[in-house]
């Protein structure tokens, strides 16, 4: 048995933890073609809960007068569904 406060702690640590995987982004570098969908990308400088591996969903890379770049968007690693089991990112 919990008490109303352990329930509560637990619930949101739970919810935390769910939301977590909600978490997308957009980034923009130099030129880097190892930046492509289906791989991870590490962040760094971003403070303590966001300095971390993510799973790039789509990558642009662009060359033009101001040279290479390279622009993606990203999200938490995780668990997709897809049909009716889940697979996990690739790493």
């Amino acid at each position: 048995m919990f008490t109303q406060a352990e329930a509560d702690e637990r619930a949101k640590a739970a919810l935390s933890d769910a939301a977590k995987q909600f978490l997308t982004g957009e980034g923009e570098s130099i030129g880097l073609p190892e930046l492509r969908p289906d791989r991870n990308v590490e962040l760094a400088n971003l403070g303590v809960p966001f300095s971390k591996k993510y799973y790039i969903q789509q990558a642009t890379h662009k060359i033009d007068a101001n040279g290479y770049r390279t622009r993606f968007k990203f999200k938490e690693p995780g668990y997709d569904a897809i049909g009716s089991g889940a697979t996990r990112n690739r790493a």
